[in-house]
Order: structure tokens, then C-alpha cells, then sequence
């Protein structure tokens, strides 16, 4: 295993925080620029810090002006970052400043290179901000081609407090406007306090993200003094940065940044020297092995839930050379409408049907548990099981235990979520299998002699699995019996729930609600009203006091229905985390809101517009979690 997996998993991790961007921030050195595609075939090589300083040296030590052991020596004095600033000093100082500009802007051949590949890999990305000190604007360009992120560009103090996340921040001037362009001594010196902004930027953004930082070595001088004021500002506050790269490391010199609590993360090892003699093309490997393994992060959508398609990466390599990438979290199981195939034995159709099973099983744990499926979910979900309703119903009768009963609880899972009511003649065969199972012997009583974990050849069997999935089918055969008011059906298994909800407060909580609506159905008052001051309030179970708020309000309760609702969205609230993305919650909280705005509308004249959350339905829209939604598409 590569020795570095573990940060790269972190650091993807911290990108991928299903938010509209991530808890990660790059800050992108000159060695990337190295990756630009050049125009024109003349075009040269950009510079590196030593490129900038053997050119400047030349202009003032040229050859002829001193021996060669003695220019030799003076060269030897700006090899190192401290060095390659003062010689920029130097220049500045006896060729004047805008001289030291114009080769700047001569050196760096920006112009005649446009945006390579690594480029647009590396913005899209979810990056918090993207920061660099490159003079370049190479980042900004290729920010025109990536058409699913809108970067604001941030060139100078006064464009902190308008720009939006994420932005690209040029940290050391822009060409061919902002300067000065950072590169003496003296600039980086005073850096701290005439760029004030720029620095606090960078260390609330190291707080708050992971930072990590691309296209630097690790004597490059921005490097150094970059992760040097972090460290002078936040002192035993300072985070980690992440020094991502071709780093080629000694055990001295990774003992010296991990000292300065710069985490690298040396890519070397994968891209040995011996098999990639080409400097250029190693580096421009390693960080297209980097950036893939970055993207292949990236958790599936809720949207590819039941999508008919595979899961396709964005960017992929076509070199075979390149490191394996490791994986990223599983994408969601492919779907195909099925039908049951003709002219098959009985064992086989059984086998075709405990397949079905397994993939509907999966399908289930991977539902983004949005309260209500959009429309083209349950659209989606229905055609892939209507033809294995009857079919499958039929055939679960000759199923051995468990199968029988586990098939039957995918088949209702996904009736229940395609809004499909549970038609009597189905609810009759499912309770014929409740009926040969008793998986909770000691509180139930049930007549016949039916399965249990004491008897012999059964006791291996899931019975805590067998138990979950038999209450829930137990649930949804009182539901029907409750919709078609059958009375005597309804108490036979609310009965048999009764001696069941102490295990769970979920199921004591849905055992209330059935209860209520049904003498709501009825027109019961007085055991509608009986069965709602038993059910007593959850604070653990928010979403099922949204439903008792909501039976109050039929009740006329209103006062207290708004009271229970509004201290259940608080709850919800607070369980939402700004570092991830939570479907479930998400939609909880968008029925709360709908409910809320029910309830006041219903006495109280001040908006009968009704939405009285706009901003937060639309940003829910975004997760398929705004209930208007789902409001519209069912009255259409």
C-alpha cells in the first residue's frame, strides 16, 4: 500500500463533504504552471525559481565582467530561497523596480500557453478557494472553461468582501495589471503588513479546511514563507498543511516540515526515477495521478439513485502506465426494468427471484431516505417492480424461510415508497406469512405452531433481521387494514404490535399514529382525541412529533400543533451538520417547513401567499427536498 494513501483519502474526504463546496483549500505553486499547453511551437519553457534567478544573475554578473571561479561562487549565494529574494532585490534595487517587472513579464511566458488538461482537472474540483501565487493567469482561464463552478477572481484587497466562494486568489500580484508582483526580499518582508487581508484569508482558510498545496518543492521561497506566517500567526493553533507533490524527500528533510507541521505528501515512490527518466513528464504524471484520485472521491449523486446507467467518472486516463487510482465510495447499483422470464422451472423462477431480492435489498440501503421520493424516483421505482408483484407473490408462497418473508418486505419497501397503496388481496397472502413466523416468542401469542428461534433447524437463521422486517410488514398490513376499515383485521395485528412497542420508540411512535388515523377515519373524535393525549411527545423522534402536530392540527389543536412542529424543525436543525449533506434530514426538514406554514395559514390572515420560507425551499430544491415540489407533481 502507498505510504500516503491514508492523507489522499483524508484530503478527499475533507473535498467531498457533500457540500456545494468542499472543507479543502489548494494554493497552487509555479511547478504547476509547468502544465500549460503551449500555442505555439516557439513558445518556451516557464520558468521555475531557479529559471528567474540564473536569468537575473546573468544581467548582473554576465561572463565577462568577472573570472569564472569567482562568478561561480557569487552564483552559489542565490541558489537557496532566501538567496534567489535577495538577488531579486539586488535587481531591483540597481535596475530599478518596473526593470525587474518587465523581466518578470518577459520570463513568464503566460501568453503564449493556454490552460492544459491538469488545469481544468484541478478547478473542478469542489474546492473552498483556490489560492496561488503564481503571476500568471493561466488559473483564471481555464476557470472560463468549467462550466459547473462559477469562480470569482480576488486580485486585490478591495475584492475580499464582494467576491463569493470560491474564488481564485491571486496572492502575489496578477499580469498584467496588479502588482507589485511578490518576489524580492523586501516584499516579502513587509508582505504581513501591507497585504494584511490576503494573509488572514489564507490562515482562516487553513483553520477552517484542509490545505493543501500543489506545484511547490520544498524549498520553494512562497512555500516557506507562506507556511511560516501560518505558524507565526495560529502558534500551537496552527493546522496541518499538505505539501502535495514529486517531493523526493530525505529523512532530514521530512523530519524538518513535519517540525513546521507541513504534512508531506511525497508522490515519489509511485513514480520511481528509473521508470520515468523524463523530469517533465514525472511531474505531469504525478499530479494527473494526484488530481484522478482526487476526483474518483467523489460520493454519488442522489440523483443516480435507480439511474438506468453506471456511474462514469468525469476524468479518466488512457495511460496504462499510471498507478492503479484507488477506488472512491461504491456508486449506486444499475438499474434495468425487468420482467419475469417465461419458460422456466419453478427452481429456477425461484432463483431468478431471490436474485431480484438481493438487488432490491441493495437498492433500499442505498435510498438517499428522502421522506417522500421525487416524482421520477417513484415513477422509476414502480416500473422496475410492477412486474414482479403478482408474480413474485405467487412464488414466495413455495419460498423457504426467510426468503419468503424477506422478499415480501423489499416488495412492500418499495410499494410504500412508490406512494402504491397495498391492495387487499396482496396484504392477504403477506399475512399468511406473518402468521408462520413468531420471532418475538416471549411477548407474542400466536396460534399454530409457527417458526421460532427455539425450534430445531432454525435457531441459525437472522432472527434479529427476521424480527425488524416482520414488524414492519406487521405495520403495513394494519395500514390496509385500517384503509379499508376493517375493523376486526386492524385490532388483530394492532394488538399484536401492542405487546411490541416498549422495544422500540419508533414503533411505539407509528403504532399512535395508525391508531389515531384510524378513528380520524371514522370520524371518531373522542378516540382520535383519547389516542393523541396517550402518545406522548419525543424529543428523539422529531419527525414522528411532526406527524402528532399534524393530527393535532386536524384536531383544531393549532396553538399546540405549531408548538410541537416548530420545536421538531429546531430538532432537526440541529442535527444538520454544515460539513456534510444529510438527504434524510434535509427532506424532514422541508415537510417540517410545509407543515409549519399549514398551520399558521390556517388561523391567521398576515400571508396567505403561503411560503414564509422562500430562500430555504430553494436551496432544498437542489437535494430534491423541497416538498412544493412533490405537492405539484401529485396534483398534476
Amino acid at each position: 500500500m502507498f505510504s500516503a494513501q491514508p492523507l489522499i483519502e483524508h484530503i478527499r474526504q475533507r473535498l467531498w463533504s457533500e457540500r456545494e463546496f468542499g472543507r479543502a483549500a489548494v494554493m497552487v505553486g509555479s511547478g504547476f504552471s509547468r502544465n500549460a499547453d503551449p500555442v505555439s511551437v516557439g513558445a518556451g519553457p516557464f520558468p521555475l525559481w531557479s529559471g528567474l534567478t540564473s536569468r537575473m544573475f546573468d544581467e548582473l554578473y554576465p561572463p565577462d565582467a568577472l573570472e569564472p571561479e569567482e562568478r561561480q561562487r557569487r552564483r552559489s549565494n542565490y541558489v537557496s530561497s532566501a538567496g534567489a529574494a535577495r538577488l531579486a532585490d539586488e535587481y531591483s534595487t540597481y535596475r530599478g523596480r518596473s526593470a525587474l517587472d518587465e523581466l518578470l513579464l518577459e520570463a513568464v511566458p503566460h501568453k503564449r500557453y493556454s490552460p492544459g488538461i491538469l488545469h481544468n482537472m484541478l478547478l473542478t474540483l469542489p474546492w473552498a478557494d483556490v489560492f496561488t501565487t503564481n503571476w500568471d493567469t493561466l488559473l483564471e482561464r481555464a476557470a472560463d472553461l468549467v462550466y459547473d463552478r462559477n469562480y470569482d477572481v480576488v486580485i486585490s484587497a478591495s475584492d475580499i468582501p464582494t467576491q463569493q466562494q470560491p474564488r481564485i486568489v491571486k496572492l502575489h500580484g496578477s499580469f498584467d495589471s496588479q502588482r507589485p508582483f511578490i518576489v524580492t526580499e523586501e516584499d516579502f518582508r513587509t508582505y504581513p503588513v501591507k497585504f494584511t487581508p490576503f494573509v488572514n484569508l489564507v490562515q482562516q482558510s487553513a483553520m477552517e479546511n484542509a490545505l493543501c498545496l500543489i506545484g511547490f518543492s520544498g524549498d520553494d521561497p512562497n512555500f516557506l514563507r507562506w507556511s511560516g506566517w501560518v505558524r507565526d500567526h495560529l502558534g500551537d493553533f496552527a493546522p496541518q498543511i499538505y505539501l502535495c507533490d514529486l517531493l523526493d524527500l530525505s529523512p532530514s528533510l521530512r523530519k524538518l516540515l513535519e517540525s513546521r507541521n507541513v504534512v508531506p505528501v511525497d508522490l515519489s515512490p509511485l513514480f520511481p526515477l528509473a521508470d520515468w527518466p523524463d523530469r517533465g513528464e514525472r511531474h505531469r504524471k504525478a499530479l494527473e495521478w494526484f488530481l484522478l484520485s482526487l476526483h474518483e472521491g467523489k460520493p454519488p449523486d442522489a440523483d443516480e439513485w435507480l439511474a438506468p446507467l453506471k456511474r462514469h467518472t468525469r476524468w479518466a486516463s488512457n495511460d496504462w502506465r499510471l498507478p492503479r487510482v484507488p477506488p472512491g465510495p461504491r456508486s449506486y447499483t444499475r438499474t434495468e426494468v425487468r420482467h419475469p422470464r417465461l419458460g422456466l422451472s419453478r427452481d429456477e423462477q425461484l432463483k431468478e427471484l431471490r436474485k431480484v431480492c438481493a438487488d432490491w435489498q441493495q437498492q433500499r440501503e442505498e435510498y438517499p431516505r428522502w421522506v417522500v421520493a421525487p416524482h421520477p424516483k417513484r415513477q422509476r421505482l414502480l416500473q422496475d417492480t410492477e412486474y414482479f408483484i403478482d408474480h413474485g407473490i405467487a412464488l414466495a408462497k413455495g419460498m423457504p424461510p426467510p426468503d419468503n418473508l424477506f422478499f415480501l418486505y423489499e416488495l412492500n419497501w418499495r410499494l410504500e415508497t412508490a406512494l402504491v397503496p397495498l391492495f387487499n388481496h396482496w396484504s392477504e397472502e403477506i399475512e399468511k406469512v406473518l402468521d408462520s413466523y413468531n420471532p418475538y416468542p416471549g411477548s407474542l401469542d400466536l396460534a399454530g405452531l409457527p417458526l421460532t428461534s427455539q425450534m430445531d433447524g432454525y435457531e441459525d437463521l437472522d432472527w434479529g433481521r427476521i424480527g425488524e422486517q416482520w414488524v414492519e410488514l406487521a405495520f403495513a398490513v394494519a395500514r390496509e387494514a385500517r384503509e379499508d376499515q376493517d375493523e376486526a383485521r386492524f385490532r388483530k395485528w394492532m394488538d399484536r404490535l401492542a405487546n411490541l412497542t416498549d422495544r422500540k420508540a419508533q414503533w411505539r411512535a407509528r403504532w399512535f399514529f395508525e391508531e389515531s388515523l384510524f378513528h380520524l377515519f371514522r370520524c371518531d373524535q373522542e378516540g382520535f382525541r383519547a389516542a393523541l393525549e396517550e402518545w406522548q411527545e419525543d424529543i428523539g423522534l422529531p419527525f414522528w412529533d411532526l406527524k402528532r402536530a399534524a393530527l393535532l392540527a386536524e384536531l383544531g389543536e393549532l396553538k399546540d400543533a405549531e408548538r410541537i412542529a416548530r420545536r421538531a424543525l429546531l430538532s432537526i436543525r440541529e442535527q444538520l451538520q454544515p460539513s456534510g449533506r444529510n438527504l434524510a434530514l434535509l427532506s424532514q426538514e422541508g415537510w417540517a417547513m410545509r407543515l409549519l406554514e399549514r398551520i399558521r395559514l390556517s388561523y391567521s390572515s398576515a400571508d396567505k401567499s403561503g411560503e414564509i420560507y422562500p430562500e430555504r425551499y430553494r436551496e432544498l430544491e437542489a437535494y430534491r427536498c423541497n416538498p412544493r415540489t412533490e405537492v405539484e407533481s401529485a396534483v398534476l
